[in-house]
């Protein structure tokens, strides 16, 4: 019987063990998951926001793209209309004139530049052959028989071709760096500086000329006729906008006259503006002299009081109220005005006596005058008053 009552006890404290185990692990369950669902909120929260700052770095960097595409384009097409107006100069291809400015970039002379040195070469061979004369008559008279070289053999050359056969007819010929400066400088003024470039039939500025090409610098016939189509439509754009400009501008225009007709007669002899501004004009020294006063008082009253005040810290919020009720009670504002006034008046009156003491000495007379006749004033009342009393007792009052 003890074993069995023994057996019982431990098979129910087991299970009360067992139970308790089981609720511990249930808790530590829910608590895991609540831990586990808040990381996988704030996860999400941070997702979502890193998902926002990426999508506005990327609406922001393909803003900047679309512009900045913009500007190449544009860029480009610009290049390429001077690439066409210099290579018509020069008398060459857009592909043989763009490799020619490769390789005069390495010697500091640009586009433009080189377009006016095979301009000149042009035009001095054009010049020979038209009159026989000009810069190129010596070469030919000089240097030119002694190889072989004829002048027609530059009457069908490009810019760059006569260039490059003038300078290999110099070489041939043997003459020195002298003598090759001053025959390259009757052609066109910079044309030595092409001269190491030039040596040897041109080797150097066919490497670089190449050398362009295949990276891309050269722009072919294709890709310039493309080019010249956006910017015949750029141009089309631009005329659009002009034409809405011109319309807004026509629809405008009558509306804008309008108001500058009013504002005109408005400031015409008799309008209100133009009264204004007389008035304005006409009181100015006035209006000078009140604020002068305004000034002078504000000096010397309220600084005054400031300064007294700062004498006695504890007496401050006291002061300023006692001021404050002071200026309210006094009237301040008319009094500025009045003292302002008075003294603009006095200032007229110094400038037409033609000075002070005459000014003080008038108001001097005119006070005397003014209190001689306050006397006469009163004396006649008394005589007045002493009258009646008399006719007052002789009546039998």
């Amino acid at each position: 019987m003890t074993e069995k009552r023994v057996s019982v006890r431990l098979v129910a404290e087991g299970g009360r063990q067992v139970r308790a185990e089981l609720t511990g692990v249930g808790e530590a369950g829910a608590q895991g998951f609540g831990r586990l669902s808040r990381e996988m909120e704030l996860a999400n929260t941070r997702l979502a926001a890193f998902a926002r700052r990426t999508a506005i770095a990327m609406s922001a960097a393909a803003a900047a793209a679309t512009a900045s595409l913009g500007l190449i384009v544009r860029s480009t097409v610009e290049s390429a209309a001077q690439i066409r107006q210099f290579s018509q100069i020069a008398n060459a291809t857009p592909e043989a004139f763009q490799r020619w400015s490769a390789g005069a970039r390495t010697v500091g002379i640009e586009q433009e530049k080189l377009a006016d040195i095979l301009k000149d070469v042009n035009d001095r061979v054009g010049d020979f052959l038209q009159t026989g004369g000009g810069p190129m008559a010596d070469f030919f008279e000089s240097v030119a028989p002694k190889v072989g070289v004829t002048a027609d053999q530059f009457a069908r050359l490009s810019g760059p071709e006569a260039l490059q056969l003038y300078i290999d007819t110099l070489e041939r010929a043997g003459l020195s760096q002298q003598e090759m400066t001053f025959y390259l400088e009757a052609m066109a003024s910079d044309a030595t500086r092409l001269l190491p470039l030039l040596r040897g039939g041109g080797t150097e500025m066919a490497r670089l000329g190449a050398q362009a090409s295949s990276l891309g610098a050269v722009l072919d016939g294709d890709a310039l006729a493309a080019l010249r189509r956006t910017e015949v439509a750029l141009g089309t754009v631009s005329l659009v906008f002009e034409g809405l400009r011109n319309r807004i501008a026509v629809a405008v225009a009558p509306s804008l006259g309008a108001l500058a007709s009013v504002f005109v007669a408005l400031a015409s002899e008799g309008g209100i503006l133009r009264r204004s501004i007389d008035a304005l004009g006409e009181n100015l020294g006035r209006l000078t002299t009140y604020a002068g006063t305004f000034a002078a008082f504000m000096a010397g009253r309220w600084v005054a009081g400031l300064a007294a005040a700062a004498l006695s810290v504890r007496g401050l919020a006291t002061a300023l109220v006692v001021l404050r009720g002071a200026l309210i009670r006094t009237g301040v504002g008319a009094l500025i005005v009045g003292a302002g006034e008075l003294v603009y008046q006095f200032s007229t009156l110094v400038a037409r006596v033609g000075g002070v003491g005459e000014a003080f000495r008038l108001l001097s007379n005119l006070a005397s005058e003014v209190w001689s006749r306050m006397g006469l004033t009163l004396d006649a009342a008394f005589a007045r008053m002493g009258a009646g009393w008399e006719g007052l007792k002789a009546s039998g009052l």
